[in-house]
């Protein structure tokens, strides 16, 4: 059986590092696996045509989001008015 010279085993080893490298971080770093949906720096996007919205992202085109006032934020400010009226009478 013939040994596989230095320059194929060389080959290899850089190979593998490659495939180590693209491999899944699984540590407690990796935002993928860590995610938290209440971050300050995550980003909740609702549509109706995802397919779109993912198509203009991936040819890196402008996107325009606009803000959507949430039911428990608008409770917040409706008791907010009303406590502000309660006080103006």
């Amino acid at each position: 059986m013939q040994q596989p010279d230095s320059a194929s085993q060389n080959n290899l080893a850089q190979r593998v590092a490659t495939w180590k490298a693209r491999l899944a971080d699984l540590g407690r770093r990796n935002p993928l696996i860590k995610f938290r949906q209440d971050s300050p720096r995550s980003l909740e996007i609702l549509t109706a045509e995802p397919d779109i919205l993912f198509k203009r992202l991936e040819e890196k085109k402008r996107c325009i989001f606009n803000p959507i006032v949430r039911l428990k934020q608008l409770f917040s400010l409706a008791r907010l008015m009303h406590q502000q009226e309660i006080l103006l009478n």
